[in-house]
């Protein structure tokens, strides 16, 4: 029996570098991509007093302090009480207990924004970034050192909200950035993340920002993604005149008998094709600055 070319193309085994393509291309996804997430992830199956009985997730049963958010409220829920089968139960330590059959976000990032979260009072101000203005959250406190909070990937200002009630004790201003792609500022141009190649010049433009309101030095802190903006801000930005740890030994470990012990390093693209997609992609079209110089060695 005659076969056409689209049988004979049926029969043909897939590309496997073509195979391999796809798979990094979508791995690469899953680092640069950006995600904003939905509003549901658990639902209330009992409530007794002040005890909350959820739907058991991988989330729901982790022990520690979490929040529950639902349409138009949240509530603070302490350690897990009890389990059994598909539940957990919690005390809820602050705010309302919800209603039964009432699906909601179960997460550690506190709701809302200072005021919400911990009774801070605090002002919304609009950094103007070269990509347009992106908002921030300032609370003021009795000294010219600001710590300066920057999220992580795919995240949210009031993921950084759970450090504020140890800094406001101390009297540092606070302040909380957005960055490109985040909801309320600007997107990049390319709609990317790039893994802090370029949303260091948001964080860079929030400490200008900082200092025509009186800072003069700055705590950084991150989370995720957000160490990799502050490090490469302290890499590249000129105002920041310092490497990131200039006191750190960048000299190898000596094996026994003094010799440094040889590490083979895998050939982007061979041992890693999603890391290389993901390389590239983020990169792509981005103005590099001058490589950071290393500080003397005394």
């Amino acid at each position: 029996m005659e076969t056409t070319g689209l049988d004979r193309g049926r029969d043909r085994a897939p590309d496997p570098v073509a195979a391999a393509g796809l798979g990094a291309w979508y791995g690469s996804d899953q680092g640069i991509k950006v995600v904003h997430y939905g509003t549901s992830n658990t639902r209330v199956l009992a409530v007794e007093g002040d005890l909350v009985t959820l739907e058991q997730t991988p989330e729901t049963g982790k022990p520690g302090t979490y929040w529950l958010k639902w349409t138009g409220a949240f509530s603070m829920l302490g350690d897990v009480v009890s389990r059994a089968q598909d539940r957990v139960t919690r005390k809820v330590l602050r705010g309302p207990a919800p209603s039964v059959g009432t699906p909601g976000y179960f997460g550690s990032v506190p709701p809302g924004d200072p005021e919400v979260a911990w009774g801070i009072g605090h002002t919304e101000i609009m950094v103007p970034t070269e990509l347009g203005p992106a908002p921030a959250w300032y609370v003021p406190g009795g000294s010219d050192t600001w710590f300066v909070a920057v999220h992580g990937q795919n995240g949210l200002r009031k993921a950084e909200l759970k450090i504020l009630p140890v800094v406001h004790r101390l009297g540092l201003p606070f302040m909380a950035i957005s960055y490109r792609n985040d909801e309320g500022a600007p997107p990049s141009p390319d709609g990317l993340l790039h893994l802090g190649d370029s949303e260091w010049r948001d964080l860079e433009a929030a400490l200008r920002q900082a200092r025509t309101m009186g800072a003069r030095r700055f705590i950084l802190y991150g989370t995720s993604m957000g160490c990799q903006i502050a490090g490469q801000f302290l890499a590249r930005s000129p105002p920041a005149g310092l490497p990131a740890d200039p006191h750190r030994s960048r000299r190898r470990p000596r094996a026994p008998g003094g010799t440094r012990p040889r590490h083979r390093r895998p050939r982007p693209g061979l041992a890693d094709p999603v890391r290389a997609v993901r390389a590239g992609r983020a990169h792509r079209g981005v103005e590099r600055g001058p490589r950071p110089s290393r500080p003397a060695r005394a």
